[in-house]
């Protein structure tokens, strides 16, 4: 048992030696007064999806001349086969009757009741007319259009198509092959040679447009083609090379001094002019960033000296799946990792040391202490930390993936709109709660749903040491979406709890 818990600090260690249990990246030191919009650091990540194994061997059999057939680097080749044309009888003169060989006419006579005169060929007999016997060769025989009389049997038979041979009662055609000069290919293709002479392929090719070729030289096949600004790496896996992280809560108070800027409120106005205010700004700037500066103590590292659960807060009494909990911060080892209070608490205290309420000049340290709680503020707007989802819950390290991603798509959702005024009146510490309670019940389901496992598989490590490898969000519309979402409630929360802070009738 003993080694089992010394294996899962092992674990643990690993996953939080950088950067603790993260919260909305705040990016590399170069964020600070930058939100890094659409990445800073080079990373790669390997997407595998099942569509991206779809082959064809390269080329497309070549075509042949009409009734001829591929039949490999030999040639075009045609089978034997024959049309069925049963003969007839050639047409005799009017009157007589074919008999095979010859066209027959029997005797005939009629009564002419003694009158004479009788008709053509009849000779007059007295009383009647007559007629003897006669027959004609088969040179007075005729064939219909299209047929031809044999000169054996005097039979009519049909003409055959050309290529074919009229054998009695059939039109027959024996094999036939061409040579690989009679292959057909199309427009922009070309002729293969060798092993493959009887293949068209793309030109310049070997795979069409819309797929591209991998594998072994000679045995390679063409799959469908990976996503723009990637290569492939195995049969059903791309790697894609990105901008990873930024300073998505620097990203959210910007948004939320804009949603301010543009209100007719007066306390909005002033809070919105002092938060621009150069001095001001780079303090709180400053505050943002240092809540998560990795060499500092206001990290949380579960496994250093800075522990503590000071990034999460769960006012909702849900987890990630809409599951009761009692747990505020997050789960470590089985035991509540709080030693050092939790996010409410930290923003609390930091709103003391900005004195409460800030006036239309506050002062430098008031700007930095505002900083440090707009930090632990903007945590809850990220769902996870408002539902004890950390980066050691299953899908591993899926927390810290998304928010380094986030990033790379956050420029996609910028604020818009006027401030919502929601909550207005109320104390920082109360908009901070019912932040967390909105992440909780609102914000996180809709959010988890959209990182469910669909059956494609990413890996990519997010700084960290440990390797995040589960649904592959990145290019998933639902999933960009989702966090969009997000951010746009976040951009109105944060304006709140602002507004709060510089509000001298907040209750």
């Amino acid at each position: 048992m003993t080694k089992h818990i010394i294996r899962f600090l092992g674990l643990i260690t690993v996953l939080f030696a950088a950067q603790g249990v993260l919260a909305w990246d705040a990016g590399p030191k170069q964020c600070t007064t930058d939100a890094c919009t659409g990445g800073v650091n080079a990373a790669t990540f390997l997407d595998t999806q099942p569509k991206y194994a779809n082959s064809v061997i390269p080329g497309r059999l070549a075509d042949c001349p009409e009734g001829y057939k591929n039949i490999g680097i030999a040639g075009c080749g045609r089978g034997a086969d024959s049309i069925s044309t049963p003969s007839q009888l050639a047409s005799c003169p009017s009157g007589y009757t074919n008999m095979g060989l010859t066209c027959f006419r029997p005797v005939s006579s009629y009564g002419n009741k003694c009158l004479g005169g009788c008709g053509a060929g009849y000779t007059n007999m007295g009383c009647f007319c007559s007629r003897g016997a006669d027959s004609k060769s088969a040179d007075a025989m005729v064939c219909p259009a299209g047929y031809f009389k044999d000169n054996v049997v005097k039979r009519c038979h049909k003409n055959c198509p050309a290529g074919y041979t009229q054998t009695g009662e059939t039109c027959f055609r024996g094999v036939d092959t061409k040579g690989p000069d009679s292959f057909i290919c199309g427009p922009g293709e070309r002729r293969g040679g060798g092993l493959v002479a009887n293949k068209c392929f793309p030109n310049p090719g070997p795979c069409s447009a819309d797929r591209e070729e991998y594998g072994i030289s000679g045995a390679s096949l063409c799959f469908t083609k990976c996503p723009p600004g990637s290569t492939r790496t195995a049969v059903s896996t791309c790697s894609h090379s990105v901008k990873w992280r930024g300073n998505t809560h620097l990203y959210v108070v910007l948004g939320g001094v804009q949603l301010l800027s543009t209100s007719q409120d007066p306390v909005a106005q002033a809070a919105a002019k002092a938060m621009n205010t150069p001095a001001c700004k780079a303090k709180w700037q400053q505050g943002v960033w240092d809540a998560d500066d990795p060499d500092k103590d206001l990290v949380d590292n579960p496994t250093g000296k800075t522990a503590g659960g000071t990034h999460f807060y769960n006012a909702s009494g849900k987890d990630w799946n809409g599951k009761s909990t009692k747990t505020v911060t997050y789960m470590l080892s089985g035991v509540e990792a709080n030693w050092k209070g939790n996010a409410r608490q930290a923003a609390a205290k930091r709103i003391v040391e900005a004195g409460n309420t800030l006036t239309a000049t506050p002062t430098d340290a008031q700007c930095y202490a505002l900083g440090l709680a707009l930090h632990y503020m903007t945590d809850m707007t990220q769902p996870m930390h408002a539902t004890s989802f950390s980066a050691l819950e299953i899908p591993t390290m899926l927390h810290a993936a998304l928010e380094e991603w986030v990033p790379m798509i956050q420029g996609k959702f910028p604020p818009t709109g006027a401030w919502d005024a929601r909550w207005k009146g109320m104390t920082p510490d109360k908009v901070f709660h019912e932040t967390s309670l909105k992440s909780g019940n609102e914000l996180a389901g809709p959010l988890m749903k959209s990182l469910e496992y669909k059956g494609t598989i990413c890996s990519m490590n997010p700084e960290t040491g440990a390797l995040y490898t589960g649904m592959c969000f990145i290019g998933v519309p639902e999933v960009e979406n989702a966090v969009g979402v997000v951010l746009r409630q976040a951009y109105q929360s944060t304006a709140s709890y602002i507004y709060s802070a510089f509000n001298t009738t907040a209750k």
